[in-house]
C-alpha cells in the first residue's frame, strides 16, 4: 500500500524486551531493545500497489519542485501516480501557459528544461515520491522534434547538433504533411512537426539511454506522445522501434507504459496492434462519457448517461485492462480544437465519477490551469500548480473508492437518462445524478446495512433484502463502501542490515495493532510508529517481528525476518588524497571499530573517533607531500589505509566543451563572506584551450576557493539562477554533467617508428617519433646511440647485402621514466626485372615506349638485334618513324646484377592509320555558330550520345564551313547527327538524324553527301579577273570576316593585279591565306557592287563576264 513520509522526532518511550536470540555461533540471552527512531514517519493512504490499478493525476505543466511540494496532498487525495509534462529540452524558455506546446517540441533526449526544472530536481521529486508510494509517469516525445516556426515541417536550429544529420529524419529534403488515409504517411510524414526516423539505430539508442536515465532517477513509467505516428514492425516500411525500446528498458517488468493513440482515422491508427506492445488511451470512450453527461461538440447537449456504460470502452477490441480512461486530456482542453475549454468543472467532476468508479482502465485526471475560464483557458505561468479541482472533496472520494475497490467486479445500473449506479462487488457503489432529485430504489448486490456517503453531499443509503434506497440531490454524486479487513504494514520487509535498522509500522482499518520481537511481549502501536532494531545486538544474528491488527473478531497477522550482518571495521577520510592550497581540513571516519588511529608522515599514532577533524599543510612549502595513515580494529579484524596530499600554489578548473558550444568563458566569484567578490564581471574570462575540447583556468593568486559558472554567451553551466560550482583545494573538471576532481593523465615517454618489423628491398626510409621525452635516441644493430627529435627520418640497408637482418632500437627518457622499443628488419634479395610501357602491339606513324628496370642500377636495350644501348629506369625511346607500313620491329631489354640475367623481347607492327569520322556543315544564311548533336540509337535499351542536347560546338574551317571529328570509339558505331544553332535545326524537330554512311559527310544547302576533300595543296591561292571592256587597270581588295573580326591584306582599294596578257589579270594571295573574300575595282567600277559581300574563294578562282568559278589551266 502507498506510504506518506514526513520528518519528525519521535518521543516514544524506549521498549526493553528480554528474549533468546540466535546470534554469532551460539544461543545468546540478551535484552533486545526497540528504540523510537528520529526518522521518517509513514502514514497509510490506501494507494494502489501499481499505476495500472490506481488513478493518475496529470500534473499538467507543474514543475518538478511544485509536484514535490504537493506530494503529501496528492497522496492524501488518493492518486497512486503523477504524470509530468515532457521533461526534454525545449527550443525556447517561454513560461506562459499559452506556450504549453513548447514542451512537445523537444530539442534533445535529456532530462531538464526551463519550464519544469533540472535533472537534479526531477530526481529529487522522484525520490520524494517514493517515500509516499507515488509513481512518476513521464510524458516523452520520441516521434518528432522542434520546428522552425516559419516552416512547421523543418527542424529548428535549436535541436542538438547531431540530430541535424539526414539519417535522423524520414523526410529531409522535402518534408510534408500527413495523408491520414495512408498508414505509411501517418508513420513517415510530418504531423505539423518534423518527423524523426525512428528506425535509426543511433536514435533508438539515444532514446533508450534517455529513458533509462529517467528510470535511474526514479521514473516508474512513460506516456509516449504521438505514439500512433511511430511505426509498428508490420507497418509499411515498419521498424523494430517498439520491441527494441521496450526490451532494453531497466526494470521493464515494473514500468507502466502507455501511448497516445487518437483513433480518428477509420482504423488507420491501429490501436489494437499497439496494445500488443503498450497500454493505450481511450479517446472514443472519453467522447462517450462527455456525451453521456451532456457535453459534446463544444456545447451542452441532451444528457444520456447510459452512453458511458460500454463494457469494452469502445477501444477497437483492446483489453479493457490495457486502456487509460479520462473525461478530458490536455489535447482535448488546449489542443488546436480546444474541444473542452467551455466544459465546466461540474461536467468534469461528473465524468470523473463515472470513469474512476469503474473496474477497468487506468483513470487519468487532467488538472486544468489555475484561474482558467472558458474565455481565458490558458492563464498564468508554466511551473505552477493548476486549479484545486484535483483535490475537490468529490473527486478525492471517488479516488479512494477506486483504490478500495481494486479487484471487485462492477455492476452498472442505469436508472434513467440522468442517473447511474456503479456497484463494485458487494462492497460499495458510486451514484451519479446529473439532473433532478433522484429517489433511489433499485436492486443491488451490496450487503445489507447502512452506508455513509463520503462525497460532499453526505447522508446515508440503506441496503435491505437486495434493495438499495436513498435520496440524491440534482447534479450530485454519492460515494459509499464497506470498510476492509484490518491491515498492517512495515516500511522494509525481511531484509539484511548492519548496525541498526529503522522500521515504520503501519496499521489501518483496525481497533488495535501490536508488534512483538522474537516472540516477546506484544506491544500496542499506532499507525506511523517507528522502532529501531539491532542497536545493542552483536552480528551476525536474526530478528523476527510479528505485527497484528484486530477489528472485531477479525485479526490480520504478518511476520518479517531481518538479519544483522557482520561488517569488518572501516576507515575513511573526507578527501582521499590529491592537491590542496594553503591548508586542508580533513574529517576522519571509522565504523564497526573499537579503536581507530591516525598518523602523519609515519609519526606517532593518535587515537580518534568517527567525525574527528585534523588540519594539515599550514607550515609546509608548496610541493610538499603529506601522508595520512588511518587504522581501525574491532579486536578481530585490522584495517589500514594511507592517503597522500600535495600542497600546490594554485587550483585549476577544467571544462570539457559540450557539442554545440563556442569558446567557453569562466565566471569566478566568491560569496562566502556575504559580499560577492569576482575575478571579472560576467561573462568572466576566456579559458585556455588545452586541445581535444578541454579548456582550463587557473585561479589567481590569493584565491583559495571560489564558485564558477561556465558559459559561451548562449549556453551556461550551471543554469540561470543556479549557484556556481564549488572550486577549492583540488583541480576540478566539468564533463558530461559531472563536476569531479581532475586527475591529470599520467605522462610517460613514448617512442614510435613509421614501419615496424618488416622486410624490404634495396633501402628503407623510417620516420622516428617521440612524445613526452626529455631525450630520445636511436641505434642500429646495437651501434652508437644517436639523439633524434620527433619526425627524424633515417635510411637503412644502403651498404648491407640482401638477406641481412637489421635491428633499430629507440629509447626515450622523461624525468625518471624510460622506454625502450626494438624493431627488426630483413633486407630481401629480389632478382632484377625489366619491363616496357606497351607490349607486343601495333602502332601508327611512330610509337613512344617507356623502359623500366628494377633491382639493378642499369640495363640495356637493342632494336631489331642491333647495338645494345644502356638505359636507366624511366628512359623513353621512339620507334617506327622511318619504317614502312607492315614492318615488324623488335625491342630487346636485358639486365644483370651479377647473380641473375634477365632478357625480354617485344614485337611491334606498324599499320595504316585509322581514319576518324568527320562531319561537315555549310552554315546557311541566318544561322548562328552551329553545334552538332551525335547519337546512336541502334540498341533500343539505351541511346549512346557524345553529349546532351544541343550537342557540341563545331570548328570553323573558314567561311561558312564547319566540321566536327568523332572520337575513334565511334568508328564502329552507327552515328546519326542533327545540326542546330539553338534556334534553327537540321533535320527538323522530331525527325531522325542524318546517318553517317561514310567517314566524311557534308551537309550543304539541303544536300547530305560524302565530303570530297581536295588533296592538301600548299600552293598559294590565285584570283583571276577578265577585265570588262570599259574598265581601267583592275585592283583586288582581299579580306576575311569569317571569325567575326575583319582581316585584310591591304586597305581599300586593295592591290594592283598582274596582267597575264590580253584582258586577263591575276593576284596571288599570301600562302597563309587559304580562305578569302575578294572585290575587284578600277577606282570607278566595282564587282561585286557597293555594299555587297565579296566573292568567296578556298581555291584558285576566275571572274569572267559575271561568272565566278574555279580556275583551270
Amino acid at each position: 500500500m502507498g506510504k506518506m513520509s514526513k520528518r519528525l522526532t519521535s518521543l516514544i518511550t524506549t521498549l526493553v524486551l528480554t528474549t533468546g536470540l540466535i546470534c554469532g555461533t551460539g544461543l545468546f540471552k540478551a535484552p533486545v531493545e526497540a528504540y523510537a527512531a528520529d526518522t521518517e514517519v509513514t502514514s497509510d493512504y490506501g494507494l494502489a500497489d501499481s499505476t495500472q490499478e490506481g488513478v493518475i493525476l496529470h500534473a499538467w505543466n507543474w514543475s518538478f519542485n511544485t509536484i514535490k511540494e504537493n506530494l503529501s496532498k496528492i497522496a492524501a487525495a488518493g492518486y497512486t501516480s503523477v504524470q509530468t509534462s515532457p521533461v526534454q529540452g525545449t527550443k525556447e524558455n517561454s513560461m506562459g501557459t499559452d506556450h504549453w506546446w513548447v514542451l512537445y517540441q523537444p530539442t534533445n533526449f535529456k532530462i531538464g528544461n526551463a519550464q519544469l526544472g533540472t535533472r537534479d530536481e526531477f530526481k529529487a521529486m522522484c525520490e520524494e515520491a517514493e517515500k509516499y508510494g507515488i509513481k512518476i509517469i513521464v510524458d516523452v516525445v520520441c516521434n518528432h522534434m522542434a520546428n522552425t516556426g516559419e516552416n512547421k515541417y523543418k527542424f529548428s536550429t535549436a535541436i542538438e547538433d547531431k540530430y541535424e544529420a539526414r539519417e535522423f529524419w524520414h523526410e529531409y529534403d522535402n518534408p510534408h504533411g500527413i495523408d491520414y488515409g495512408s498508414r505509411y504517411s501517418i508513420t513517415h510524414d510530418c504531423m505539423d512537426l518534423p518527423d524523426l526516423n525512428t528506425s535509426n539505430k543511433t536514435l533508438q539508442n539515444d532514446i533508450i539511454t534517455f529513458l533509462n536515465d529517467a528510470i535511474d532517477c526514479g521514473a516508474d513509467g512513460f506516456r509516449f506522445d504521438a505514439a500512433k505516428h511511430i511505426e509498428l514492425p508490420d507497418d509499411p516500411d515498419g521498424s523494430d522501434f517498439w520491441p527494441t525500446i521496450l526490451n532494453n528498458l531497466n526494470n521493464k517488468e515494473d514500468l507502466f507504459i502507455y501511448g497516445e493513440i487518437l483513433d480518428t482515422n477509420g482504423g488507420n491508427s491501429r490501436t489494437s496492434a499497439y496494445s500488443n506492445y503498450i497500454n493505450v488511451n481511450s479517446e472514443a470512450y472519453s467522447q462517450n462519457v462527455r456525451a453521456a453527461i451532456g457535453y459534446s461538440d463544444k456545447q451542452d447537449t441532451a444528457k444520456n448517461i447510459g452512453q458511458a456504460s460500454s463494457s469494452n470502452y469502445n477501444t477497437n477490441g483492446v483489453d479493457s485492462k490495457k486502456i487509460v480512461t479520462y473525461t478530458e486530456t490536455h489535447d482535448d482542453y488546449a489542443g488546436l480544437s480546444q474541444n473542452t475549454t467551455t466544459m465546466s468543472d461540474w461536467y468534469n467532476k461528473m465524468g470523473w465519477a463515472i470513469v474512476a468508479a469503474r473496474n477497468s482502465g487506468t483513470p487519468l485526471y487532467f488538472n486544468r490551469p489555475a484561474n482558467s475560464t472558458a474565455s481565458n483557458p490558458l492563464p498564468g505561468q508554466m511551473g505552477n500548480a493548476g486549479n484545486d479541482m484535483w483535490e475537490d472533496t468529490d473527486v478525492v472520494a471517488v479516488n479512494k473508492f477506486h483504490n478500495a475497490m481494486i479487484g471487485e467486479e462492477e455492476y452498472i445500473r442505469t436508472l434513467s437518462n440522468t442517473t447511474m449506479v456503479i456497484e463494485r462487488g458487494t462492497k460499495g457503489a458510486v451514484i451519479v445524478n446529473l439532473d433532478g432529485t433522484a429517489n433511489i430504489d433499485t436492486e443491488t448486490n451490496l450487503e445489507d446495512g447502512t452506508y455513509t456517503n463520503i462525497a460532499s453531499t453526505g447522508g446515508t443509503f440503506k441496503v435491505s433484502n437486495g434493495r438499495l434506497t436513498g435520496t440524491l440531490k440534482s447534479g450530485q454524486i454519492a460515494v459509499f463502501y464497506k470498510n476492509e479487513s484490518p491491515k498492517v504494514s512495515i516500511s522494509k520487509e525481511s531484509c539484511e542490515f548492519t548496525d541498526t535498522l529503522d522500521l515504520t509500522l503501519g496499521a489501518s482499518n483496525c481497533d488495535e495493532a501490536t508488534y512483538s520481537i522474537n516472540g516477546g511481549k506484544e506491544i500496542e502501536y499506532t499507525n506511523g510508529t517507528t522502532i529501531t532494531i539491532g542497536k545493542d545486538v552483536v552480528a551476525p544474528c536474526e530478528i523476527t517481528i510479528v505485527l497484528k491488527a484486530t477489528k472485531g473478531d477479525v485479526t490480520t497477522t504478518e511476520t518479517y525476518t531481518y538479519n544483522k550482518v557482520y561488517l569488518s571495521p572501516t576507515v575513511s577520510i573526507s578527501k582521499e588524497g590529491g592537491n590542496y592550497t594553503g591548508s586542508l581540513e580533513l574529517t576522519l571516519g571509522t565504523t564497526n571499530s573499537t579503536k581507530a588511529t591516525y598518523s602523519i608522515n609515519g609519526g606517532d599514532a593518535v587515537e580518534y573517533v568517527d567525525g574527528t577533524t585534523i588540519t594539515i599543510g599550514e607550515d609546509q612549502e608548496v610541493g610538499t607531500d603529506t601522508t595520512i595513515t588511518l587504522t581501525s580494529t574491532d579486536g578481530l579484524t585490522y584495517t589500514e589505509k594511507s592517503y597522500t596530499f600535495t600542497k600546490v600554489d594554485s587550483v585549476k578548473a577544467y571544462f570539457k566543451k559540450p557539442s554545440g558550444w563556442g569558446t567557453p568563458n569562466i565566471y569566478v566569484y566568491d560569496d562566502s563572506t556575504g559580499v560577492v567578490k569576482m575575478v571579472e564581471a560576467w561573462p568572466g574570462v576566456a579559458m585556455v584551450d588545452e586541445g581535444d575540447g578541454l579548456y582550463s583556468y587557473t585561479l589567481p593568486e590569493g584565491w583559495t576557493s571560489a564558485k564558477v559558472i561556465f558559459n559561451d554567451g548562449s549556453n551556461q553551466v550551471p543554469g540561470a539562477n543556479e549557484p556556481g560550482l564549488v572550486l577549492e583545494n583540488n583541480d576540478m573538471i566539468y564533463e558530461d554533467g559531472n563536476w569531479t576532481e581532475y586527475i591529470a593523465p599520467e605522462v610517460n615517454p613514448e617512442v614510435s617508428i613509421s614501419k615496424e618489423d618488416c622486410t624490404f628491398v634495396g633501402t628503407l626510409d623510417l620516420t622516428l617519433g617521440c612524445k613526452n621525452v626529455d631525450k630520445a635516441t636511436y641505434s642500429i644493430n646495437d651501434g652508437e646511440e644517436v639523439e633524434y627529435s620527433d619526425g627524424t627520418t633515417i635510411t637503412i640497408g644502403e651498404d648491407i647485402a640482401a638477406g641481412s637482418d637489421i635491428t633499430v632500437t629507440l629509447k626515450g627518457v622523461y624525468e625518471d621514466k624510460e622506454v625502450e622499443e626494438t624493431y627488426k628488419y630483413t633486407k630481401e634479395y629480389v632478382a632484377p626485372t625489366v619491363s616496357i610501357s606497351k607490349e607486343d602491339c601495333t602502332f601508327e606513324n611512330s610509337l613512344e615506349l617507356t623502359l623500366s628496370v628494377a633491382n639493378v642500377d642499369s640495363a640495356y636495350y637493342s632494336i631489331n638485334g642491333g647495338e645494345k644501348v644502356e638505359y636507366s629506369n624511366g628512359t623513353k625511346i621512339t620507334i617506327g618513324e622511318d619504317s614502312a607500313i607492315g614492318d615488324e620491329i623488335t625491342v630487346t631489354l636485358s639486365a644483370n646484377d651479377g647473380i641473375t640475367n634477365v632478357e625480354q623481347t617485344y614485337t611491334y607492327t606498324k599499320v595504316e592509320p585509322v581514319k576518324q569520322k568527320v562531319v561537315y556543315f555549310k552554315k546557311p544564311s541566318g544561322w548562328g555558330t552551329p553545334k552538332v548533336y551525335i547519337y546512336d540509337d541502334t540498341t533500343y535499351s539505351t541511346v549512346k550520345k557524345i553529349a546532351e542536347w544541343p550537342g557540341v560546338a563545331m570548328t570553323s574551317e573558314g567561311g561558312d564551313l564547319y566540321s566536327y571529328t568523332l572520337s575513334e570509339e565511334w568508328n564502329d558505331l552507327d552515328a546519326k547527327v542533327i545540326f542546330t544553332d539553338g534556334t534553327n535545326q537540321t533535320p527538323g524537330a522530331n525527325q531522325p538524324g542524318l546517318e553517317l554512311t561514310s567517314n566524311s559527310m557534308l551537309y550543304d544547302n539541303g544536300s547530305w553527301s560524302e565530303y570530297k576533300q581536295e588533296d592538301d595543296n600548299d600552293e598559294a591561292l590565285v584570283a583571276y579577273f577578265v577585265k570588262p571592256s570599259n574598265w581601267g587597270t583592275p585592283r583586288i581588295y582581299v579580306y576575311d570576316d569569317s571569325t567575326g573580326t575583319v582581316e585584310k591584306i591591304s586597305e581599300w582599294p586593295g592591290e594592283l593585279m598582274t596582267s597575264e596578257g590580253g584582258d586577263l589579270y591575276s593576284y596571288t594571295l599570301p600562302e597563309e591565306w587559304k580562305y578569302a573574300k575578294v572585290i575587284f575595282t578600277d577606282g570607278t567600277n566595282q564587282t561585286p557592287g557597293v555594299n555587297q559581300a565579296g566573292l568567296e574563294m578556298t581555291t584558285s578562282m576566275i571572274y569572267d563576264n559575271g561568272s565566278w568559278s574555279e580556275y583551270t589551266e
